[in-house]
């Protein structure tokens, strides 16, 4: 703790540093269930960076704490799969299965989580670095978590923004990570100046946060070119729940998205977040197993979870 620490403040958010961690990790994820509580990510983040920035002992275990709970949160629509009985599962089969992915899940990126948070153990010492090493480790765990055929990366702090619609338009520009790169220095340097009150970290804080929010609303602002227009059409194959992962029904499956595609390609096709099939290539592009979409006409087909905010 730096000498200069606001004792009162400490005493309270270090008296009991799991509750205050449980809290904000619960409290981040409520803009994710409604975005017009966007605000709310703030304040989580500057009490989990107020108590990273405390150098606490067990620090493996608090950001633990702090990421499950939001992850427990995050991922809690599971338990309305059940019963998973399209997918060929008795109910306590369905049971087995909703409870792992509610609570294993959470537990395995919280895991990873703690792992990666662990190197803040070798922040830098100068205090008005150590918010872009904080932001740097977030990035770098939301970016773990979009690797892979099992990537999950539905946590990330920008969407948590998304009613807020000038703090996200840089996304443009950087892409998600720099929203979520922002929104954590901006908030350590808040917990900075709770740690230790100095009107830099305050100042500093202030500058990134209306920064990007000047930005953004400079981005709105530029006229839009009323000139170009894009036509789009929104393709369905109303396939029942019980038939999608069926491997007899695959084929039947693909070429009836293959063919609703032809049909709606000249326009631009959007299609259902939906397994149609194995990869393969269909006129020049590639399938993968979650979306597809007309370009002038062809058929181009990307992984529509992976794309969001990317592109």
């Amino acid at each position: 703790m730096d000498a200069n620490s606001n004792p009162a403040v400490s005493s309270k958010l270090l008296l009991h540093p799991f509750i205050t961690c449980a809290a904000a990790g619960a409290m981040l994820s409520v803009p994710f269930f409604d975005g017009r509580l966007f605000f709310l990510a703030f304040p989580a983040l500057i009490l989990f960076m107020y108590v990273l920035f405390s150098r606490p002992r067990r620090l493996f275990a608090l950001c633990f704490v702090f990421a499950f709970l939001f992850h427990l949160l995050l991922y809690s629509f599971f338990v309305f799969l059940y019963p998973l009985d399209w997918f060929g599962l008795s109910d306590a089969e369905s049971a087995a299965v909703v409870v792992l992915a509610a609570l294993g899940i959470p537990a395995v990126h919280s895991l990873l989580f703690a792992l990666i948070f662990m190197l803040s153990r070798f922040m830098p010492r100068r205090r008005m670095l150590m918010p872009f090493f904080a932001a740097s480790l977030w990035v770098v765990f939301e970016w773990v978590l979009s690797l892979g055929q099992l990537a999950f990366p539905w946590g990330r702090l920008a969407v948590s923004q998304y009613l807020f619609l000038p703090m996200i338009q840089t996304a443009s520009l950087f892409g998600a990570y720099f929203i979520a790169f922002v929104m954590v220095v901006s908030c350590a340097f808040f917990a900075l100046f709770a740690v230790a009150p100095r009107r830099s970290a305050l100042a500093a804080g202030c500058i990134v946060l209306a920064g990007n929010i000047l930005a953004g609303t400079l981005l709105m602002s530029i006229p839009a070119d009323t000139d170009v227009t894009v036509k789009a059409a929104v393709v369905q194959g109303n396939i029942p729940s019980d038939e999608k992962w069926d491997k007899e029904r695959a084929q039947d499956i693909f070429n009836t998205y293959v063919s609703l595609a032809e049909e709606a390609a000249q326009n631009g096709a959007s299609y259902p977040a939906s397994r149609i099939g194995r990869a393969r290539t269909v006129h020049g592009g590639r399938c993968a197993p979650y979306g597809i979409c007309g370009d002038h006409g062809r058929i181009r087909m990307h992984n529509c979870y992976r794309s969001h905010l990317q592109r």
